[in-house]
């Protein structure tokens, strides 16, 4: 709601500057109809002016050692309750009153009318407009497309009253009042505003005039006929009437001589207006970077591109491309031959084909060797998808041997007393792809499946397993941190609705796990899936003495 008000403010501000100006440079012209609009325009770019920003960005590269870009903190998450002043609490309670009292007082006027229009006699006519007539004494005034008029003055017509009111409709001046009362609910303390909707409404009241005066209507008579009528009220702020206040005004305004045209010109001064108020609303952006040190510059033979996500880069020279791994695998260096267009080589990772967007996000970590083929030896054996080259990839062993996909990996950090750690820096090993958790301890973050995930907070070991898609896609891992120094081996405990796993490394163990002790008493598997909760399990260890029988041995919170 500050902001909010604070926005009123602006507009209230730009509305007051177009005003001046218009009181300033065509307020006393007799150019009706650029006037009206010229109102109409200002007070709609009031409002839309305050919430066009230009923003201008500017680059900025930062260069920093390697022992500066270590200190840089990988994750902040901080809490603040801001407490709201009290006057800026009692502006806020002022402003709405004021606003509901206004566009209360604006509801009545119109419910008003329209129950006067429905209880009154309509008369349709030629030109589209309905007289409605009322037993009620009152002045002539229109509301949308309807004329009303007292019994008196519609059994003794005057050429001129119709005349005046049919300007009004053919003018559409009722919709100017509409727009101009919804804004004031927003603006009601803006004195401005107020003055500028009196304006309009004499505006309307001086082109119906000069209507009037058009078709011949004795200039002295019709002001007799003002006069005659202006002791007649009818009391509804929504319609426009015969009878104004500004009756003064309109007869000095019909004896003024006609402006020339050429005044118009005057209405630009809407334009440096407009300029001044999105030059002060602009703000300049600063992007900052930091510098790649450590990739080495391309020459002007050579270009360098990195692989977002990956410890791979590519430099491409010439006809080549040469694939480089910064360590951890038998070859630092593979290159491969790009076609005509450009192509990548066909990728295989563990036997299977992998596309080559996805190969460049493999963690390093889980690739053991690649190995390249090419020219006539790769197209005998891979047929007509070795033309440009293939790369043999082998990777560790990991429960999905389809391939390494990225996948989005969903899951809960906690603590020992099952409370969610907020601020958790959760990664791929050995790449700059990460995410921390949010006020939940939820994480959410793409990982190519198999790859090495870590999980880090200050004052906790750190914990790692393997992010498996075919255990994401159908329970939610949640890791728990323990305290630094203690014992962090990473056990996972996925739920999905009764059923309990126990994720080690990664790796569900319902497929190897024969037996389980619960507090020194032996159940098998699928009854500890369906009997125990996670909730209640104190701990976990994993008895490995048989290798190819494991036993989980859990202890549960003592009642």
């Amino acid at each position: 709601m500050t902001d909010f008000l604070i926005y009123d403010l602006r507009v209230a501000v730009l509305i007051a500057v177009f005003y001046l100006f218009w009181r300033l440079l065509l307020a006393r012209e007799t150019l009706h109809r650029l006037n009206r609009v010229v109102l109409l325009l200002t007070a709609v770019l009031s409002f839309v002016l305050p919430v066009c920003v230009i923003t201008i960005h500017r680059s900025e590269v930062l260069t920093m050692t390697e022992n500066e870009a270590s200190a840089l903190p990988t994750a902040t998450v901080e809490t603040m309750t801001a407490v709201q002043p009290w006057w800026m609490t009692a502006a806020v309670v002022l402003f709405v009153t004021g606003a509901v009292l206004t566009l209360g007082h604006t509801l009545a006027s119109l419910v008003r009318v329209g129950r006067l229009i429905r209880q009154s006699e309509h008369h349709q006519q030629a030109d589209g407009t309905v007289i409605a007539v009322t037993e009620r004494e009152l002045s002539p005034f229109s509301w949308m497309h309807y004329i009303v008029m007292s019994r008196s003055d519609y059994d003794h017509p005057d050429a001129a009253i119709m005349a005046h009111e049919r300007a009004h409709i053919r003018a559409r001046h009722s919709w100017d009042v509409m727009l101009v009362d919804v804004l004031s609910v927003l603006q009601w303390f803006n004195p401005a505003l107020w003055l500028l909707r009196s304006d309009l409404r004499a505006i309307h009241e001086f082109e119906a005039d000069d209507a009037v005066l058009s078709q011949g209507i004795d200039a002295r008579q019709y002001q007799y006929l003002l006069v005659r009528k202006a002791v007649a009220a009818h009391g509804y702020s929504v319609a426009n009437s015969l009878s104004h206040s500004t009756l003064k005004r309109r007869i000095n305004m019909m004896l003024k001589k006609k402006t020339n045209s050429r005044q118009w010109l005057r209405a630009l001064y809407i334009v440096p207006v407009v300029a001044a108020s999105l030059a002060v609303s602009a703000r300049t952006v600063t992007d900052y970077r930091i510098a790649d040190e450590q990739a080495p510059a391309a020459t002007d033979a050579t270009t360098q591109t990195e692989s977002k996500d990956s410890g791979f880069f590519e430099v491409k020279e010439n006809d080549r491309v040469t694939i480089v791994h910064p360590g951890g695998v038998e070859q630092d260096k593979v290159t491969v031959a790009l076609s005509s267009n450009g192509a990548h080589p066909l990728v295989l990772v563990n036997g299977t084909e992998m596309a080559y967007d996805h190969f460049v996000k493999i963690s390093p970590n889980i690739i053991k060797s690649m190995t390249v083929l090419k020219d006539e030896d790769a197209r005998k054996k891979y047929g007509a998808k070795a033309k440009d080259g293939v790369i043999l990839v082998e990777i560790e062993d990991h429960p999905n041997e389809k391939g390494h996909e990225p996948f989005k990996l969903k899951g809960l950090v906690i603590d020992e007393k099952k409370e969610p750690v907020v601020g958790a820096i959760v990664r791929v090993k050995g790449t700059k792809q990460g995410t921390v958790t949010d006020m939940e301890g939820q994480y959410t973050i793409e990982v190519p499946d198999g790859a090495e995930v870590e999980v880090a907070y200050v004052g906790m070991a750190t914990a790692t397993f393997t992010a498996s898609k075919d255990i994401a896609e159908t329970r939610t891992t949640t890791i728990v941190l323990k305290k630094d120094g203690s014992d962090a081996t990473p056990t996972a405990m996925a739920k999905n609705k009764n059923e309990t796993r126990v994720v080690v490394d990664g790796k569900d163990t319902r497929k190897i796990v024969t037996r389980v002790v619960v507090d020194g008493k032996e159940m098998s598997m699928e009854e500890f899936e369906t009997t125990t909760e996670p909730e209640i399990i104190e701990s976990m260890n994993i008895d490995k003495t048989d290798p190819k029988h494991p036993v989980v041995r859990v202890t549960t919170k003592k009642k």
